[in-house]
């Protein structure tokens, strides 16, 4: 997310990265990481920034897009970004996945191919139980989407071969919100936050927060008077 926030920094706004548990650091850090981690660690970030700032705006890459879904349905979000987000996976996996996790909760499962055969970000293997924990948490947002309110972004690929671009429409006829758009590219695959593919989707991403500041502050004006 670095170049992302990096650009975004450019253009005034303030920015904070949170850590998800048993991210950045070894895969096995994953072991015993539970939905509620997540959510708590979501809720806890979304806690510090609004301590801090009078509007929120919250930008999430793949879980964390429905980790941002989780927040908006719960708190009012001056807007939100998601980008590469799930609500669904193939039924292989949806399937796949809780019969591994029964007979081997253990079990390595390959992540990313970029990441194991080219060194790319991310682990290259996880632990089969961590991606149970990934389908509880999009099955509980999922189930609470209707109450997402707050202008929505969304952001996706249509090669995007880890959560299909179908997740982007999901998404979009879900929510309640009035303010909503997709923003679909043909560039890049499921990252889309690295450097070499941001440039593709910042421009989107800083005019619509801008948009919106633009928005709050001639209301503030109005009150004002």
């Amino acid at each position: 997310m670095h170049e992302l926030g990096r650009r975004l920094e450019e253009r005034g706004l303030g920015v904070r990265a949170p850590t998800l548990p048993g991210h950045a650091t070894a895969s096995r850090d994953l072991r015993g990481v539970t939905p509620d981690d997540y959510f708590e660690a979501a809720e806890s970030a979304y806690q510090a920034a609004a301590r801090d700032n009078d509007r929120v705006y919250v930008v999430g890459l793949s879980m964390g897009g429905s980790l941002g879904l989780h927040l908006a349905g719960t708190h009012a979000l001056a807007g939100l970004i998601t980008i590469s987000t799930p609500l669904s996976v193939t039924q292989l996996v949806a399937s796949g996945v809780p019969l591994l996790q029964r007979l081997a909760p253990g079990l390595p499962v390959p992540s990313r191919i970029g990441a194991r055969l080219a060194g790319d970000e991310g682990y290259a293997n996880v632990p089969v139980a961590s991606v149970g924990v990934f389908l509880s948490v999009i099955e509980r947002v999922r189930s609470g989407l209707q109450r997402v309110a707050c202008p929505l972004l969304i952001v996706h690929s249509i090669y995007d071969p880890t959560i299909p671009v179908k997740n982007a429409q999901q998404i979009h006829d879900g929510v309640a919100s009035r303010d909503r758009s997709m923003h679909i590219i043909k560039q890049g695959l499921h990252l889309l936050t690295r450097p070499r593919y941001v440039g593709f989707i910042e421009p989107a991403i800083g005019a619509f927060i801008e948009r919106l500041e633009a928005e709050n502050s001639r209301t503030e004006v109005r009150h004002a008077t």
